[in-house]
């Protein structure tokens, strides 16, 4: 029996990550809006995807 399983994963998913973190990084500078914006959207492809 193989129960063996692969973790599903999407470069979007992963991107997202990295631009809500980014996002949420340069907040203080009042530029952060645009990578959180990106991230919502690539977060809701990926998810869609999954």
């Amino acid at each position: 029996m193989n129960t063996s399983m692969t973790p599903r994963n999407s470069g979007l998913a992963v991107a997202s990550l990295v631009l809500g973190i980014l996002g949420l990084l340069t907040m203080v500078v009042c530029v952060g809006g645009v990578p959180a914006l990106l991230a919502v959207i690539f977060g809701h492809i990926a998810w869609s995807q999954i």
